[in-house]
């Protein structure tokens, strides 16, 4: 089965950088043409001044990676990150 958002299993995945992971899925869904389908879902739990974030990234509807932080950001790059492990199991599995 091929991935919908990586349909090329000999592209190389983006792992390493240990920041900005966010801005790369974004690049590398709109290289596709396919940036329109990125949706964040970002909800904070806790206090406001201690407070926790959960992203949680869909493509095209699909739930991929879901990532925890101190910041918003900080939980979207935690989440595209997992995203990027994602499609590269299910290429290694291909």
């Amino acid at each position: 089965m091929s991935n919908p958002v990586y349909p090329s299993r000999s592209h190389v995945f983006f792992l390493g950088s240990p920041t900005h992971y966010a801005m790369h899925l974004h690049n590398e869904l709109q290289r596709q043409g396919r940036v329109g389908g990125l949706v964040w879902d970002d909800r904070m739990t806790g206090p406001e001044h201690q407070g926790l974030w959960t992203s949680i990234v869909y493509i095209s509807g699909v739930q991929y990676g879901t990532g925890t932080a101190a910041t918003r950001q900080g939980a979207r790059d935690a989440a595209a990150k997992h995203t990027f492990e994602i499609f590269q199991d299910e290429a290694a599995a291909n």
